[in-house]
């Protein structure tokens, strides 16, 4: 009867923490996927965005770093540089090419095809996530796309 308890309540402990997993992979890739909505639409309405739609993202002050070059972020300086770089690059669009989710972390990495005006650069970026899924972190590192842009293959392998 004690075996019986025991694997009863090892079974529940087990579909208990399945569950919380399942759900807190689900919000970082809302969170994630919110993000990548956020870099295509500032450069899809003309507008770019308000300070609100960065605050839904960002924590007040976060850590940025491209090509290794860090910078202490806060809503207004990121969407001074957004707008800048929307100027200078005529605008950009993100395609995802490989997404990896890790809640024990509470962190995310994308790998994506970013097409400006000028070009393509492929780019890595890493999301670092607070408990209530605002970003703290982002480590971005890119370079140009060597290739054509249509001819981009995406493995369709999973394990």
């Amino acid at each position: 009867m004690t075996r019986l308890f025991l694997s009863l309540a090892l079974a529940f402990s087990y579909l208990t923490s399945f569950c919380q997993a399942s759900d807190a992979y689900q919000s970082l890739l809302d969170a994630t996927s919110h993000y990548v909505n956020f870099l295509n639409k500032y450069t899809s309405d003309g507008e770019g965005s308000d300070i609100e739609e960065i605050k839904s993202l960002f924590t007040p002050q976060f850590r940025k770093s491209i090509n290794g070059e860090l910078f202490d972020e806060t809503h207004e300086s990121m969407l001074e540089k957004l707008e800048h770089t929307r100027i200078v690059t005529g605008g950009w669009y993100v395609q995802i090419l490989n997404l990896l989710i890790a809640p024990q972390t509470q962190a995310s990495t994308i790998y994506y095809l970013c097409t400006t005006a000028e070009g393509s650069y492929a780019t890595v970026a890493m999301l670092h996530f607070n408990e209530d899924h605002l970003i703290t972190e982002v480590h971005m590192v890119y370079n140009r796309f060597a290739g054509r842009d249509d001819q981009v293959h995406i493995s369709e392998t999973c394990d």
